[in-house]
């Protein structure tokens, strides 16, 4: 068994893998091809520091990675195919990832795991990994936020530039991974930004593709929040926030406007030297 850059494998090839080792999920390979394509063009994930397992010239694992601003890196997607598990591939596939992501100076890395996943769990304690803190989905329908009143607050679609500072700016919390600018900016061509103004202030950015906010930054007042979830409703009968922390200021806001939690994970950190 040999574990080598996901550069060096056809995105075809990591793309059987994973959909092999998700099957129970009902992913067909063109659609994993489709994804693991667009992160990889948009920068995403990273090739360099991603790895695939192989026996012989066959993909059987894949552990799918992204670098951001230094030091953060973050470890996605990681699968084996189901008759290569319990053989240590996983954790060959982990190990080169972190090994890759030093020689790239990035030393602070996450993961999210469901805590049933008692294996997984086992695997990345193993490996150095700590458990951080408890991320939520929060699905909120535009039926329920309707019945809330009505704001003076207009919204309107920032500049890109303006609105990716904006977030920086209004996140006081530390973010997950996925909602930190850097890799929130990836999705630039994607996704639209709505944003509220008090004057010549940006009091909140609400980033949306479909029926998913990647980022929800603001004051933490009703008002605000519940403009840009209105304007982000317009479209859509209902959204979900991801990966929102413990310690989000507007937890209780979103929670207050009837959003519900439909997904919990674990958020596990690795740091150079414990």
């Amino acid at each position: 068994m040999t574990v080598v850059p996901l550069l060096e494998v056809s995105v075809a090839a990591a793309a059987d893998a994973l959909a092999s080792a998700f099957s129970t999920e009902g992913h067909p390979p063109s659609q994993w091809r489709l994804t693991l394509s667009q992160d990889l063009e948009t920068g995403r994930s990273d090739a360099r520091v991603s790895m695939a397992a192989l026996d012989g010239a066959r993909v059987v694992g894949v552990c799918v990675a992204h670098v951001g601003e230094e030091p953060f890196g973050h470890i996605g997607s990681t699968g084996v195919r189901a008759r290569y598990r319990g053989r240590g591939v996983g954790r060959l596939l982990v190990d080169g990832v972190l090994a890759a992501m030093e020689r790239a100076g990035r030393t602070d890395v996450t993961l999210e795991v469901s805590a049933d996943n008692a294996s997984a769990v086992r695997l990345y304690t193993s490996l150095g990994f700590r458990r951080e803190r408890e991320l939520h989905t929060l699905t909120l329908e535009r039926a329920q936020l309707m019945n809330h009143g009505g704001s003076l607050l207009v919204t309107h679609r920032p500049a890109q530039d303006e609105a990716f500072a904006a977030i920086a700016a209004l996140h006081t919390e530390v973010p997950a991974f996925q909602r930190r600018p850097h890799h929130l900016w990836t999705f630039r061509d994607e996704a639209t930004a709505i944003g509220v103004r008090r004057g010549t202030a940006l009091l909140g950015v609400a980033l949306q593709r479909g029926a998913v906010l990647f980022d929800l930054a603001a004051v933490p007042e009703v008002a605000v929040v519940a403009a840009l979830l209105k304007a982000a409703l317009a479209t859509t009968p209902a959204l979900q926030l991801i990966h929102v922390t413990e310690d989000d200021p507007l937890r209780a806001i979103l929670e207050g406007l009837g959003a519900t939690h439909s997904l919990a994970l674990d958020e596990y950190r690795w740091t150079d030297g414990g």
